[in-house]
C-alpha cells in the first residue's frame, strides 16, 4: 500500500486552507485520512503553516511520500534537511550543527525581507536643509528678476509738454480724407470704377432718361388731342347751361 502526506483541502469558496495529511493514494481526494499531521493556510500574509516534526519523520520512516507542495513546506521548515542527515546516518552531534547554522541563514534571510520592506527613513538634517535651501533660492530669483527688469527712464514734463504741442499742429495741418474727397454734385451720377460698377451707371442713366422722357411727353400734346379736348369741354358747358334753364322754368 503507498501511503502519500499531501494536502486535504477545506474552507468555503475563495477562501480555502489544508490540512497536512497521511493517506493511501488509492483514496479519492475528499476520502478518509490515516492521520493529520500539519496545518496550511496560505490566506494569510505571511502564510501560516504548522507542521508535527516528530509525527511527519515517522511516516517517512515507515516509508511515506510527500507530495511536491508539502516536500517544499518541508523544506521551509527544515524538515526536510533533518530527514536527509537521519537517511544518510549522519550522527546527532553533527546534525545539530547543521540544523543551527540553517536556522541562523533563516534568520539572515527574514532580517533582509524586513529591512528591505521598511521606509528608508532620512536623517533629520536633510529634512532640516530642505526648506532653507528652498528659501535660498526664491531668492536668488527674485534678485535676478530685479537686475533683468531695469527702470525706464523717465522724460522730464517740459518736453513731454513739446511733443504734444508737435502732435496737434501735425493733425491740424493734415487734412482728413473724408475733406479731400470731393461729393458728387446733385442731378448729377458720381463717377463709379470697375466693369461692374460702369454697367450699373448705364441702368441708372436709362432709368433717369425715361423718367425724363415720360414728362416732356405728357406736357407736349398733340393738336388733335386739344381739339378734342376743347370740344368735349364745349359739350359739358352747353349740358350744364340747359339743365340750368329747364330748372328755372
Amino acid at each position: 500500500m503507498a501511503v502519500r502526506i499531501r494536502l486535504f483541502r477545506m474552507g468555503r469558496k475563495k477562501r480555502p486552507f489544508y490540512r497536512i495529511v497521511v493517506m493511501d493514494s488509492r483514496v479519492k481526494r475528499d476520502g478518509r485520512y490515516l492521520d493529520k499531521v500539519g496545518y496550511y493556510s496560505p490566506i494569510t500574509k505571511p502564510a501560516t503553516v504548522q507542521i508535527d516534526r516528530e509525527k511527519v519523520l515517522e511516516w517517512l520512516k515507515k516509508g511515506a511520500e510527500p507530495s511536491k507542495t508539502v516536500f517544499n513546506l518541508l523544506q521551509k521548515e527544515g524538515i526536510a534537511l533533518e530527514w536527509h542527515l537521519i537517511r544518510n546516518k549522519v550522527s546527532e552531534g553533527t546534525r545539530n550543527i547543521e540544523l543551527q547554522k540553517w536556522e541562523l541563514a533563516k534568520k539572515d534571510r527574514e532580517s533582509k525581507l524586513e529591512v528591505e520592506k521598511k521606509p528608508e527613513v532620512q536623517p533629520v538634517e536633510q529634512e532640516i536643509e530642505a526648506p532653507v535651501k528652498e528659501e535660498v533660492r526664491k531668492e536668488v530669483e527674485k534678485e535676478d528678476v530685479l537686475v533683468k527688469e531695469k527702470p525706464k527712464e523717465e522724460t522730464p514734463p517740459a518736453e513731454e509738454k513739446a511733443v504734444k504741442a508737435e502732435k496737434e499742429e501735425i493733425k491740424k495741418s493734415a487734412k482728413p480724407e473724408k475733406a479731400l474727397k470731393k461729393e458728387a454734385p446733385k442731378g448729377k451720377i458720381p463717377p463709379v470704377k470697375g466693369k461692374a460698377h460702369a454697367a450699373k451707371r448705364k441702368k441708372v442713366e436709362e432709368s433717369v432718361d425715361k423718367k425724363v422722357l415720360k414728362k416732356e411727353e405728357s406736357k407736349k400734346k398733340s393738336p388733335i388731342s386739344e381739339g378734342k379736348d376743347k370740344a368735349e369741354k364745349k359739350e359739358t358747358e352747353e349740358n350744364k347751361t340747359e339743365n340750368s334753364g329747364k330748372k328755372e322754368s
